[in-house]
């Protein structure tokens, strides 16, 4: 095994998940959650996660959308959250569906070809709903439920939407950015790419058509105010 691809955050936006498969090539694959809300196809972004990844992990809104819950994210964008995920997430997805999203796991530990990967949708700790930015890393971040410190060779983390690869206490802590809708410095979608041979780390961008997620989240949403929230952030206005 040699390149790991390492996704986030795709948030039902298939359209730009089969862009990201049409130019990565990749051994083993790990998904650090929130398959859905937001976007128009839970469903087949459900499906297609399933098919693609080796390793999936639970996100917060896979969380509050199996659960019918809060998905405690940002007051900004907590309104559209919940439309989208009463509306469309839970209304287009099977009992099946949701008990899968329901069943997944908050963390992963893995020795992939000798190295340490510890990965998370959130943070270490708090897996689910905490924010995890380069600029605001504290060695409490990562301290386990008893307290300790352990040694990864890598952090991985989603959640904030936000591509980043920085160093703390002689581990590499990185998020792959979201692979559907991203919040950072770029409009395009990301992931990570990283080859455990060479020990190297890629952080790839990519491009697809925003065309057809435009015309299907106007479909599927009604109220034009709540629709260019959504759209502001697909990044479709």
């Amino acid at each position: 095994m040699t390149r790991v691809l390492i996704a986030s955050d795709i948030h039902a936006n298939v359209e730009a998940a089969k862009e990201m498969f049409k130019v990565v090539s990749y051994d083993f694959g790990i998904y650090l959650g929130d398959i859905v809300d937001y976007g128009p196809k839970p469903s087949e972004a459900i499906q297609l996660v399933r098919d693609k990844f080796d390793e999936v992990i639970q996100g917060n809104h896979d969380y509050a959308a199996s659960h019918g819950s809060d998905d405690m994210c940002s007051p900004e964008n907590k309104e559209v959250s919940a439309f989208t995920r009463e509306n469309i997430t839970r209304k287009l997805l099977s009992k099946e569906e949701l008990q899968y999203l329901g069943s997944l796991k908050r963390s992963l530990i893995s020795d992939i070809d000798g190295m340490r990967l510890a990965c998370f949708h959130g943070k270490p700790d708090d897996p689910l709903f905490g924010y995890l930015y380069p600029w605001a890393i504290a060695q409490e971040n990562f301290k386990n439920a008893e307290g300790r410190l352990p040694v990864y060779d890598y952090i991985v983390v989603g959640h904030t939407h936000y591509q980043f690869l920085t160093q703390n206490d002689g581990m590499a802590v990185m998020n792959p950015g979201s692979a559907g809708q991203p919040r950072d410095f770029s409009h395009n979608p990301s992931y990570i790419l990283l080859d455990t041979k060479n020990q190297s780390v890629e952080m790839k961008r990519f491009k697809f058509d925003r065309f057809n997620l435009a015309r299907e989240l106007k479909d599927l949403i009604p109220d034009r105010r709540l629709l260019e929230k959504d759209f502001k952030l697909f990044h479709l206005l």
